[in-house]
């Protein structure tokens, strides 16, 4: 399980490197990336993307925007693997999708991990108000 939020650095080449408990859980395996609904980058291991294109493969084909957010989601999609040094290099399209910079935080969720330009990050949480939050969806701790 992914869990935890880190800081990192984004080279020129658009190459982060992941934080070790992360590319531990990762195993050495590939890993897919694809656009997020909030303007991040959205990394899943081979499992949890497996289940994530089983759920949008349900989608019927008459349903238009059903249709468009696999086509979001899944055509969005790369295969992608760490390379020696342990750092994934982020796509142009992705990176340009994201505005991803040169300061990421990368966020675990459980299932995914997050990819977030850090400015558009803190920018996106200040709009929030978590006890307004917390009160409007039904989750008790």
């Amino acid at each position: 399980m992914f869990i935890g939020e880190y800081s990192c650095s984004v080279d020129n080449k658009g190459r982060l490197m992941l934080p070790a408990k992360f590319r531990e859980l990762l195993n050495g395996e590939n890993f897919y990336i694809t656009k997020g609904v909030n303007g991040q980058i959205d990394l899943y291991n081979l499992e949890n993307w497996k289940e994530v294109v089983e759920k949008l493969s349900k989608v019927k084909q008459t349903d238009e925007k059903a249709t468009k957010f696999k086509r979001f989601i899944i055509g969005s999609a790369q295969e992608i693997e760490l390379d020696s040094h342990g750092r994934l290099t982020v796509t142009s399209t992705l990176k340009k999708y994201s505005d991803l910079s040169k300061k990421a935080t990368v966020i675990g969720m459980g299932n995914k991990i997050e990819i977030w330009d850090t400015e558009k990050l803190d920018n996106y949480r200040s709009d929030e108000d978590i006890n307004e939050i917390i009160g409007e969806i039904d989750i008790d701790f």
